[in-house]
């Protein structure tokens, strides 16, 4: 569940806040979504999605990366920052979610912490690197936790995101001639590693968000190559990024999602684990139910 941000709401909401952003091809689709939306309630137009490497999006710039390529070497970092400097979104890509380059990056910024870091890291690591991929994602999540928590301030929030549905036969760049074998099984590995992140991410103490769950039945929204997904589904993850973002931060929400929902979601951030368990179900009405479909990019919310 979420709210429906624009241009105005977002940047009020990260008003003096830098924000690093961790993972692969579809979170960079995520920051390039928070990017677009600084200007525009469009939807983000899927040549942006596809791009990589290009020397400026939409105002940012290229810090580091020269080559596309489908080894485990890529690098891609990209810093933006809107004119008046009051808000700083920075992405990494990264194809492990620790090894000494992630200590490096997350070393970069102990003198300026970012206020907000969302992460994920999945797919890469359980398919590209070895036969054990699994388990060393395992060791490696709980490694670059500890680093984030000796690095960071008390008061950065972490956000992990789950990563999103893959099909039954995946196509992408990733999936070298190499590793093909691993096509079918894929999905289940994902699934598994979503299950682990999540309980070893709350045991630190940060935040899940948890977007399998949320379009694991909104897979008609994925690109053909059953990894990516179109611009309606990013724009759903971009706004429940924001929404559990201004949850966190006890800011008000713009109040155009589901009301009755988006009234519940801010009532239970602040009870306990009982009390949640005691709230009753509700019927939404139809308007919030049209709400809920623009959410899920059943329709455009309008363009400016």
């Amino acid at each position: 569940m979420a709210d429906i941000f624009t241009p105005q709401e977002m940047l009020r909401l990260f008003r003096n806040k830098k924000i690093l952003i961790f993972g692969g091809s579809n979170i960079r689709g995520l920051y390039k979504d928070l990017v677009w939306l600084t200007e525009s309630c469009s939807y983000i137009p899927q040549r942006h999605l596809k791009g990589k490497l290009e020397k400026s999006y939409h105002g940012d710039r290229l810090v580091e990366g020269e080559k596309a390529s489908r080894g485990r070497d890529y690098r891609e970092v990209r810093h933006f920052h809107t004119p008046d400097r009051l808000v700083e979104l920075h992405f990494v890509f990264c194809t492990r979610i620790y090894s000494p380059y992630m200590a490096e990056v997350l070393d970069r910024y102990r003198c300026e912490p970012p206020d907000l870091i969302v992460v994920n890291s999945c797919v890469w690591d359980i398919s590209r690197w070895g036969p054990r991929g699994v388990d060393d994602f395992k060791v490696n999540l709980r490694k670059f936790l500890e680093h984030v928590q000796s690095t960071m301030r008390a008061d950065t929030m972490l956000m992990w995101t789950t990563t999103m549905p893959v099909s039954s036969e995946p196509r992408g760049g990733f999936l070298i001639k190499q590793v093909e074998f691993l096509r079918h099984t894929l999905r289940f590995d994902v699934m598994e590693a979503n299950s682990f992140s999540a309980s070893l991410v709350r045991q630190f103490g940060y935040d899940v968000l948890d977007i399998h769950y949320h379009f694991r039945c909104l897979i008609h929204h994925r690109s053909r190559d059953g990894i990516h997904w179109q611009p309606q589904a990013v724009r759903g993850i971009t706004n429940m990024l924001l929404t559990h973002v201004a949850l966190a931060w006890n800011r008000i929400l713009p109040g155009r999602g589901p009301r009755r929902a988006l009234e519940r979601l801010s009532e239970e951030a602040h009870l306990t684990d009982e009390e949640v368990r005691e709230l009753v179900d509700f019927t939404i009405t139809e308007r919030e139910a049209t709400a809920a479909r623009m959410l899920r990019g059943d329709q455009a919310p309008g363009r400016r």
